[in-house]
């Protein structure tokens, strides 16, 4: 990252926090609907996120906290 750069935040999570992000100035929102493929999805999404060095911060629901634990771990 060069001086002056700034760095994207991100947030993964479900219509009520993505929208509150979104009014907070959050761009990088993503809306998981439950669902059987739910915990793939927020998986997919958040090791996108992490291998993406324009991402400076990535804020995940806390429900989908076990989802990812072990992608979290290795990061």
């Amino acid at each position: 990252m060069r001086a002056g750069e700034h760095l994207d935040i991100a947030v993964i999570g479900d219509e009520d926090l993505v929208s509150a992000m979104r009014l907070a100035g959050v761009s990088r929102a993503h809306v998981i609907e439950e669902g059987p493929d739910a915990r793939d999805k927020v998986r997919r999404l958040l090791s996108e996120l992490l291998s993406d060095p324009k991402v400076g911060i990535a804020a995940i629901l806390e429900d989908y906290v076990p989802y990812v634990a072990d992608v979290v771990a290795r990061a």
